[in-house]
């Protein structure tokens, strides 16, 4: 079995966003598109809403927003104690300044519009870009 993904709809929720609201919505959207199987299994992200939407169903939560989460706060600009790990300021610093660089690379190329495939920096709320850019993918 093969898994496949779909968007079938991108719509703004007047209503709150309680659990409520986002399931009766999403099984509208399903409904509308002959999409509604009730052995459909749904990847949302990890917030209490959506968990809460997902409830009667069977729900996993995104991969890839969950390594998104570690590696924001993993990155986050700390002060390491040199003192835990000696090496672990020098390792951090290496990584800060590789995506600083990688960041500049991309806008120059952008800007001199010498490139012959799409480059894209990452994008906090696109969770899988990172993925996306790491693997030169094409548009």
């Amino acid at each position: 079995m093969e898994n496949v993904s779909r968007i079938l709809e991108t719509r703004e929720l007047q209503d709150k966003h309680t659990g409520e609201n986002i399931w009766n919505a999403a099984k509208a959207i399903l409904e509308e598109f002959g999409a509604w199987c009730s052995n459909n299994i749904y990847t949302t992200d990890n917030a209490a809403n959506m968990k809460l939407a997902m409830r009667q169903q069977t729900w996993l939560g995104c991969a890839g927003h969950n390594l998104n989460l570690v590696l924001s706060h993993t990155l986050r600009d700390q002060t390491p104690n040199p003192d835990d790990d000696p090496g672990q300021e020098d390792f951090m610093t290496d990584i800060f300044q590789l995506i600083s660089v990688c960041k500049t690379i991309i806008a120059h190329v952008k800007r001199s519009r010498i490139q012959e495939v799409q480059l894209d920096t990452t994008v906090a709320t696109r969770w899988n870009s990172i993925l996306t850019v790491g693997a030169c993918q094409c548009r």
